[in-house]
């Protein structure tokens, strides 16, 4: 049978090999993830109170660029035109008992801190093996800097997730202006 696509050679594929992930982290900063020196000269990482108990169940991230196409009418060439990227980060976090959401708010929607603002997202824990089932060496963490972060829009929800227990929880919207692959 042909494939639902029309791809060529599906049926000639073979298994690449899997990997697992054990962990994500978000780390939220706002003096673009690096503190004083300390007095062996290393740079020491700043967490904010936030990092503790914001409660993150989710993570999206966006980031783009503008590419427009010209085809001048008196050449044969098409050129493009590159616009400057800027990035979507959506986070999904639960609202408890605590004021680190209010915390988080303060940070990251204020204007005159975007500047500052940086989170840091690892996935942690990437482990695999080829094709033959052979473990590959090592776990390692990936992850991105996202600086130039702002708030630009907030969602709350509250539902009944059974048994007579209610969720409150809040999408948080954010933009960023640049995003470091680690």
């Amino acid at each position: 049978m042909a494939d639902v696509f029309s791809f060529n050679n599906v049926a000639a594929r073979q298994p690449g090999g899997a990997w697992q992930i054990s962990g994500a982290v978000l780390t939220f900063s706002d003096t673009a993830l690096q503190g004083p020196a300390t007095a062996q000269g290393q740079s020491a990482a700043i967490s904010s109170t936030v990092n503790r108990s914001l409660i993150a169940v989710g993570c999206t991230l966006d980031y783009q660029r503008g590419l427009t196409p010209v085809t001048p009418i008196n050449l044969a060439e098409t050129f493009m035109v590159v616009g400057q990227p800027v990035g979507q980060m959506s986070i999904e976090a639960l609202i408890g008992p605590n004021t680190d959401i209010q915390t988080f708010l303060q940070e990251y929607g204020d204007a005159c801190k975007f500047a500052k603002n940086a989170i840091q997202v690892d996935v942690a824990g990437i482990t695999g093996c080829d094709s033959q089932g052979n473990p590959l060496p090592g776990a390692v963490t990936k992850g991105w800097t996202l600086r130039g972060v702002l708030l630009a829009s907030l969602g709350v929800s509250v539902r009944e997730i059974g048994q007579g227990n209610l969720s409150a929880s809040s999408t948080l919207k954010l933009s960023f202006m640049n995003m470091e692959w680690k």
